[in-house]
Order: C-alpha cells, then structure tokens, then sequence
C-alpha cells in the first residue's frame, strides 16, 4: 500500500466545507490537528479512540475505500 499524499490531504482539509463546517458548529466527533511523524504536516484526527483516524475529505475517500478494500 503507497504512503497517503499528506501535504494534499492537508490542503483539501484546509479547503472543507465539510471540516469547517464541523470545526466551527461542533458534532459527535472530537477532532484535533495532528502532526504527522516524519512530514511537515499537519492534520486533523478524529482522536475519540484508542487509534486516531485522520478526517478523509471527499475527494480522498473513494481513493482511501479503495486502497484498504483491496485483499
């Protein structure tokens, strides 16, 4: 499985409707910008869990089914 493109997913994220949306009205999830070991990124997980998950903008997440989907 290929590495995720951070830097691009940082930008898509910074550019959300969805994610802004959220930041600013608030929701179920308890999200938090994480710097990514190794980069110089940035991004923001949903941290509720034991295993973070970054937050997947639209235009990453057919991409991201398809790459875990995969046997």
């Amino acid at each position: 499985m290929s590495p995720p493109d951070y830097p691009a997913l940082a930008r898509s994220q910074d550019q959300d409707a969805e994610l802004k949306d959220i930041l600013q009205h608030g929701s179920a999830l308890r999200l938090e910008r994480v710097h990514v070991p190794g980069t110089d990124v940035s991004l923001y997980y949903e941290t509720s869990t034991s295993q973070p998950r970054p937050f997947i903008t639209t235009p990453f997440r057919r991409h991201v089914f398809d790459t875990l989907s995969r046997p």
